[in-house]
């Protein structure tokens, strides 16, 4: 049986695990309106915290693109 590797710059694998943190966070909370009232906080809340950590690390993707794309534009401007 064959593995699949794929590599992956970090830029790219940062936005792959926010989405992924987003998307549990979602289904978290969207699950909760499935279960009895005493077991909707239990999964409300990680659901909230999940999308709170999944939009900081989307923050930092942000930040990290625009430092890269300023550090081509003066590699550029230097040659």
């Amino acid at each position: 049986m064959k593995t699949l590797v794929v590599e992956m710059d970090f830029l790219t694998k940062k936005a792959i695990s926010a989405a992924i943190i987003i998307a549990c966070g979602v289904f978290l909370i969207v699950f909760s309106f499935f279960l009895p009232q005493e077991l909707m906080a239990v999964t409300l809340l990680p659901g909230f915290f999940l999308i709170a950590v999944g939009s900081l690390e989307l923050r930092e993707y942000r930040e990290l693109s625009k430092i890269i794309e300023l550090g081509k534009k003066a590699l550029k401007r230097r040659q």
